[in-house]
């Protein structure tokens, strides 16, 4: 890595970490300058705002997403797509900062380019993949489509729920019934397995009780 990427990149961790304790909101640029002991030069070089470097972020994730699927994926094909379901979702433990962080934009805009750049990233890794499983799937009479151009739809479908879902996520309150949540899991399993044609229950994504303890991560009060 060059020195100016090996800088760039070092403004990224040190961004991320600060955003992970504090909060996106409550760190400043100059608190990111005075924790990595780099010049305001050096920072408006790599980067013009706050946002941008959050940004940055979370096409890492996206990256970092990806590379995990592939190192783990399974043969299965069924196992392989709720795999990627998950992955592609950001519905994790890996990516609870970035969830706490779209929590933190209370600016409009902000908020929409972040979905907007995370969903180009996520497509942009799982695409291919997602055509991948879908098929093998298909070769094994457990998903019946016509359009292999459908699979792109059905994938930026299934991103979109999942931006859904994650906006309940970061806007939960202590006296909410975890009710809604588990209703818009399982419309979103739904999603997948009408899209693919698959066989009901094939689509898990991930358990009820793995997003109630994300949700419970975000508010810090248990659901169940």
């Amino acid at each position: 890595m060059r020195k100016g990427e090996r800088k760039k990149q070092d403004i990224i961790d040190t961004a991320a970490a600060l955003f992970a304790r504090q909060g996106y909101p409550g760190t400043s640029i100059q608190e990111i300058i005075d924790q990595l002991g780099c010049t305001k030069g050096s920072f408006y070089h790599h980067f013009k705002t706050k946002l941008d470097v959050l940004l940055a972020i979370t096409r890492q994730r996206a990256q970092e997403a990806g590379a995990r699927y592939r190192t783990n994926c399974p043969l299965d094909p069924a196992a392989a797509l709720n795999m990627l379901l998950l992955e592609a979702s950001c519905l994790n433990a890996p990516n609870l900062p970035l969830i706490k962080n779209l929590a933190g934009l209370q600016d409009g805009f902000e908020a929409q380019a972040l979905l907007s750049v995370l969903h180009k990233a996520i497509m942009a890794q799982f695409l291919a993949p997602f055509s991948r499983v879908a098929a093998g799937l298909k070769q094994n009479e457990q998903a019946v489509y016509d359009d292999p151009q459908t699979l792109e739809m059905v994938l930026a479908g299934f991103l979109a729920g999942c931006a859904l879902l994650t906006e309940k996520l970061t806007f939960i309150q202590t006296d909410n019934s975890p009710g809604e949540l588990i209703s818009l899991l399982r419309a979103l399993r739904r999603q997948v397995e009408a899209g693919l044609g698959l066989m009901p229950g094939l689509a898990v994504i991930l358990e009820y009780e793995d997003l109630l303890a994300l949700a419970d991560a975000l508010s810090g009060q248990r659901l169940c």
